[in-house]
């Protein structure tokens, strides 16, 4: 190159600055993506047909130029670029293939999210031949159509609670630290629609109003609801920097609750320390904070479960007592069980009744209370080391992970337990409920939902229990 004429050594130039551009934003998305092992090997693959296409190129300059300094220029340069942007192809088809699996690519599948009803649901896992690509999908459990969802390994992604609507974050550089873009994806009879929102920010905590028209994101030190479509910033409002906040919810379009821990004092050395739950009600109207309730002097570390319309919180203390509180005034209602519970979960059922499953003494059980916690019904389901509850595949029926090991959630198997007969029907073996994992982000999904039927098994697989038929289906294999 820098022995042929100028202008051949500026073309040359010019050809090597787009081409590095080009390789960058083929291979960007994988290191987005936190693939260094895919990234590491498309390079590897780019610097050896670059090193090939220097030898023919080198080849085709001396064979067809000989003693011609110009005719062998051009052979050099025709050759060269053309198989340097025949490996930039090569390489932006096989990122894409890595991009696009398949649900009949996935080896492993684990539920990310899901909506409280409709038949979308987030799956993510390892895909076949895709190296250390974590696959992630939106998957239509009705008709088996799916959309590519979000790249990053890490991230947010929410529901709306009609189902219609997914919003997710991508991360906007490199720097873990930078901001975040929102993309959203629609389900609409018409098609889906994936496309990116205009909104960009630190994103700790995602929700989406329940017809998926707004955005809350919980960022470092402000509270900021969007409008989807738009981008547009509809209120914000500071946050207390002490705090550390839990969970964000619509209530409706124009009221977010927000789930806070206050400032953790200083304890003394050996001793557990206590905190306040506070429970927020930001009015996008006014832009203000109203307190809703809050629960005081709770003893770390705790576990809770929602009931957010309900105006419901049960609290449990790790080794201590199971307490329900009403929110508004801070109450506590009852005590659902006495010091010294230990293993179990607890939940509300869709009509708001508390329910507590446990494991003492070898044996399990399955509490059912009132919604102002007086004790409705006690069920023995067999000898465990833990009961954890699932979801409602049907109304006065929920499903059950019943294993020896409080530890190993892999040796539970699926139980259905019928609240109003006491009725126990196992399921299928190796066997735990994703919605027992999760409480958090869809703590009352709807009896019958799609999530509620949804089992994962410890090779990987995803189950699926037809209410048709009540049987089990595979919807991704396992390894």
């Amino acid at each position: 190159m820098a022995s042929s004429r100028p202008a051949w050594l500026v073309a040359d130039l010019v050809l090597l600055a787009l081409f590095a551009l080009a390789i960058w934003s083929i291979v960007g998305p994988l290191a987005l993506a936190q693939a260094p092992l895919a990234l590491r090997n498309v390079l590897v693959g780019v610097a050896l047909a670059a090193a090939a296409a220097l030898l023919a190129a080198g080849l085709a300059q001396v064979s067809l130029g000989r003693a011609d300094a110009a005719r062998g220029n051009r052979a050099r340069f025709a050759v060269f670029w053309t198989l340097l942007w025949l490996t930039a192809g090569v390489a932006a088809a096989y990122v894409r293939w890595l991009r696009s699996p398949s649900p009949s690519d996935l080896l492993t599948a684990s539920l990310e999210a899901a909506p409280a009803r409709g038949t979308w649901i987030a799956v993510r896992g390892r895909a076949r031949g895709r190296g250390d690509f974590s696959a992630s999908l939106f998957y239509d459990l009705a008709s088996g159509g799916f959309a590519r969802a979000r790249v990053s390994r890490e991230g947010a992604v929410v529901f709306s609670e009609d189902g219609t609507a997914a919003a997710w974050t991508e991360p906007s550089g490199l720097d873990r630290l930078a901001s975040q873009d929102i993309w959203v994806c629609r389900f609409e009879a018409g098609g889906i629609r994936r496309f990116p929102t205009p909104i960009s920010t630190r994103v700790w905590i995602l929700a989406m109003s329940s017809n998926g028209s707004r955005l809350a994101a919980i960022e470092e030190k402000t509270i900021a609801v969007y409008d989807v479509v738009s981008g547009r910033l509809v209120a914000s409002a500071a946050l207390d920097p002490r705090n550390s906040y839990l969970r964000a919810v619509f209530l409706e379009d124009e009221r977010v609750r927000v789930y806070r821990i206050g400032p953790v004092p200083a304890a003394k050395t050996g001793e557990p320390s206590s905190v306040s739950i506070g429970v927020l009600d930001f009015d996008l109207r006014a832009r203000t904070f109203r307190q809703a309730g809050s629960v005081e002097s709770v003893r770390r570390p705790f576990s809770l479960a929602f009931d957010d319309r309900g105006e419901r919180l049960i609290v449990w203390e790790r080794g201590g007592a199971v307490f329900l509180f009403d929110i508004a005034t801070g109450a506590r209602l009852a005590e659902l069980a006495r010091e010294g519970f230990e293993q179990g979960s607890r939940a509300f059922l869709s009509d708001g009744r508390p329910i507590l499953s446990e494991a003492a003494n070898g044996i399990g059980r399955v509490h059912l209370f009132s919604k102002e916690g007086r004790p409705e019904r006690v069920f023995e389901v067999g000898r465990a080391g833990q009961v954890r509850l699932g979801g409602q595949p049907a109304k006065g029926r929920i499903t059950l992970a019943i294993g020896p090991n409080p530890e190993v959630w892999g040796a539970s198997d699926a139980y259905l337990l019928n609240l109003e007969s006491g009725a126990l029907e196992k399921l299928g073996n190796h066997l735990f409920p994703v919605a027992s994992g999760m409480r958090w982000r869809v703590p009352q999904p709807d009896p019958g939902s799609e999530v509620t039927r949804l089992f994962s098994r410890e090779d990987g697989a995803l189950v699926r229990l037809d209410p048709a038929t009540g049987r089990l289906e595979n919807l991704f294999p396992g390894r």
